[in-house]
């Protein structure tokens, strides 16, 4: 019953509590954008405004009977050695076996024959090298050149092209005569 109280109390709070918003955020019903037409006349505020809060707190008692003890037990994380006397009445006999002969039988080698593929050198001719006599002549005379006197400055004639006008020939000499 005080369940049901408190949560009416509680949907009453977020009702009033809830922000009101302004009309001229969002899209309303007269913005459609070609889109199907909107049936709601609401729209969304502006999320900047202010909203006034109400915090209500309200202390519920729970109904405990009287504290009483519990025991709990608690279990060891690791084992926990115990000195603990061990009686051993009257040491055996044990019987140690003694060493006895074992024939082993030995194996006897002997020759397998297998056939196994190996590369045959077939004989053919490789060429060896050998020497070959070059006969190499002996030194001989050779006529050398003796540089001989030549009158200083040496002259040299060069022919040089003479451009003519259109209607002027004379005695000049033609590109032909510098062939001789």
């Amino acid at each position: 019953m005080w369940f049901l109280v408190f949560l009416l109390a509680l949907t009453a709070a977020t009702v009033i509590a809830a922000p009101q918003f302004d009309e001229d955020f969002g899209s309303s019903w007269h913005e459609s954008h070609g889109q199907a037409e909107s049936y709601s006349q609401t729209s969304f505020g502006s999320p900047h405004k202010k909203v006034k809060t109400v915090v209500i707190n309200k202390e519920v008692k729970v109904p405990v009977e009287k504290p009483y003890p519990v025991t709990v037990e608690k279990k060891v994380p690791y084992p926990v050695k115990v000195p603990v006397e061990v009686k051993v009445e009257k040491p055996y006999p044990v019987e140690v076996v003694k060493p006895y002969p074992v024939y082993v039988e030995k194996k006897i080698p002997y020759p397998v024959e297998k056939t196994v593929p190996y590369p045959v050198k077939v004989p053919y001719k490789v060429p060896v090298p050998y020497k070959v006599p070059v006969p190499v002549e002996k030194p001989y005379p050779v006529p050398v050149e003796v540089p001989h006197p030549v009158p200083h400055p040496y002259i040299v004639e060069k022919k040089t092209p003479v451009f003519l006008k259109k209607g002027q020939e004379s005695d000049a000499e033609s590109y032909s005569s510098f062939s001789d």
